[in-house]
């Protein structure tokens, strides 16, 4: 390639760089604007909407795939053999099914009818044991005795609004179980150095404090659903706040974190 050819290559290079870089800032202007302006019925709303048309999360397929890896793995290394076992967030019974399978009882909790429909109909059809039952969004439902282990189902601990809210559920939880057991959450993962997160709080702020709403965290976002993206000290800090003592944190496959009640 001659001198011109590589020229050529290098300015479109930048100019692909450049037109990449301005597409980020502004979803995540668009972002701030979207946080700014809907409130958190809007948000749930939006997020009731996307559970609601994924059509994979109410599958048999999906919900009898059994554990992933890295959810296997995780039991494995940190849960008791046998006991109860607790999954918030259950969607439509993948984790209760998987775990009921390996022995142990498990009850799962859903707020969402869809996806707690689906689940009541594939246990009473393809589980012996297991049961689910409905939530309320954000709390702790009234919990079985002796629980050995709680599970917040994949991806659910990053759709509840507000550190505030993540904390009161983490202490409501430690205060029904005894010290040692286990808890694993799972959510998506961000590095302090991500400017988008901080460029949407940004232009969030002067909306909310016009409408006199709670701030927008450094980590919310549209995904498109709403969901928070954790740094490895937010999950820390949230769980130390909680009354749990983290025992791992992980970046991948998939961003999770394993603690027990102190």
């Amino acid at each position: 390639m001659g001198k011109p050819a590589q020229a050529l290559h290098r300015g479109i290079a930048k100019i692909l760089r450049g037109t990449e870089l301005a597409m980020d800032f502004g979803r995540a202007v668009l972002n701030g604007v979207s946080l700014g302006i809907l409130d958190r019925d809007d948000l749930q709303s939006l997020d009731y909407r996307f559970y609601s048309q994924k059509n994979m999360y109410v599958s048999d397929e999906y919900n009898l795939d059994g554990l992933f890896e890295w959810e296997r793995r995780t039991v494995h290394d940190f849960f008791p053999t046998s006991g109860v076992l607790v999954v918030l967030g259950a969607g439509g019974g993948r984790e209760v099914i998987a775990l009921s399978k390996q022995g142990f009882d498990v009850v799962g909790y859903e707020c969402h009818p869809k996806l707690l429909e689906a689940g009541e109909r594939l246990l009473k059809e393809k589980c012996s044991s297991g049961e689910l039952r409905s939530m309320e969004r954000d709390r702790c439902p009234e919990l079985p005795e002796n629980v050995n282990g709680i599970i917040i189902g994949w991806g659910s601990y990053m759709l509840i609004q507000s550190r505030k809210r993540r904390i009161e559920l983490l202490r409501d939880l430690r205060s029904r179980v005894s010290s040692g057991c286990p808890i694993l959450l799972s959510f998506f993962v961000r590095t302090t150095k991500e400017w988008r997160y901080r460029v949407a709080k940004r232009v969030a702020g002067p909306f909310r404090a016009i409408l006199r709403r709670e701030k927008v965290e450094e980590g919310d976002y549209l995904a498109p659903n709403w969901v928070h993206f954790f740094t490895k000290e937010d999950v820390e800090a949230e769980l130390e706040a909680g009354g749990w003592k983290r025992l791992t944190f992980r970046r991948s496959p998939y961003g999770y974190a394993v603690a027990q009640a102190k």
